[in-house]
């Protein structure tokens, strides 16, 4: 028998609802109970030690020399509610201001929960700040509640969300495309927005992508897009080995990703996958939350 709840409701809006039902169940095992028996201890702002900045080079083959030394903020999965709280908002803006990029990439999963938070997100997003903008994509999380309400927040705050759209940029009198796709965590969907995205980016002298799941990284390879920015793993959180090696890190995220953490390479094409600022549940083993400078240099 079928929950009367859902009646009148069509298929989607049905699968919408369970999903966050489950999500609800994680959320109040995983993340409030452990929170708030240990005092909120989790939760607590540490200015310095909630996340790490973090330098890495990007080697892009054929990258022209008028790009060489671009610098690309990237952050992502801040996961605003229960553990990330508003207050450490401001520490998260400063630090990502402080590593000065020439963009700034933000890749999702902006509320952990409820859309309740949405209005101080807003708030910090807008003080993001980088000469060739900011730019933004939505992940799993910004779906549990209202999307289309996180969607009007981002046009009200006047941000740059990208939903399978791209911008065209100049520096340096070269063309940077930049593309962002909507969440979907069906490869059939994303290799779709990917290729109609990349029609939009091209013809450019760098292609940049960003998407939530870095299973796009795939479809993004087949296109030639040169660098794709992903999250949604957090890195895994707990790892058993956090080598950054041609094999990568092990840990959880391994159970369910082919691209975990950090930076992966498939012919003249780059992923990076950041471990997050935020986190979903409250523990981290040796796979400490990031917001990372990346810089971009040339290989031949």
């Amino acid at each position: 028998m079928g929950d009367p709840s859902e009646k009148g409701l069509n298929a989607a809006e049905k699968a919408h609802r369970r999903k966050r039902r489950r999500a609800a169940i994680r959320h109040a095992f995983l993340t409030r109970a452990p929170n708030r028996l240990t005092g909120r201890r989790f939760s607590r702002v540490r200015p310095g030690r909630n996340f790490r900045r973090n330098h890495r080079v990007v080697e892009l083959p054929g990258l022209p020399d008028e790009l060489c030394g671009l610098r690309i903020t990237h952050l992502s999965d801040p996961h605003v509610g229960e553990l990330v709280t508003p207050d450490h908002l401001p520490h998260i803006v400063d630090a990502a201001n402080e590593l000065a990029g020439d963009m700034v990439a933000v890749t999702g999963d902006f509320i952990d929960f409820s859309n309740s938070f949405l209005p101080p997100v807003m708030e910090a997003m807008a003080q993001l700040q980088a000469p060739l903008g900011v730019y933004f994509v939505l992940g799993n999380h910004d779906y549990l509640d209202d999307a289309e309400e996180v969607k009007r927040a981002f046009g009200q705050a006047d941000l740059a969300l990208l939903l399978n759209q791209a911008v065209r940029l100049r520096h340096r009198d070269r063309v940077l495309a930049v593309g962002g796709i909507d969440w979907s965590a069906a490869q059939r969907t994303q290799a779709r927005t990917v290729r109609d995205t990349w029609k939009k980016m091209s013809p450019c002298d760098l292609s940049v992508l960003l998407a939530h799941h870095p299973h796009a990284f795939d479809p993004a390879h087949r296109c030639g897009i040169d660098l794709t920015l992903s999250g949604h793993t957090h890195g895994g959180q707990m790892l058993v080995s956090n080598k950054r090696s041609r094999k990568g890190s092990i840990g959880l995220a391994n159970l369910g990703f082919r691209y975990t953490r950090g930076l992966y390479e498939r012919g003249d094409s780059r992923l990076f996958v950041s471990s997050g600022v935020g986190s979903w549940f409250p523990i981290r083993f040796r796979c400490p939350a990031e917001i990372t400078s990346l810089e971009l240099q040339a290989t031949y």
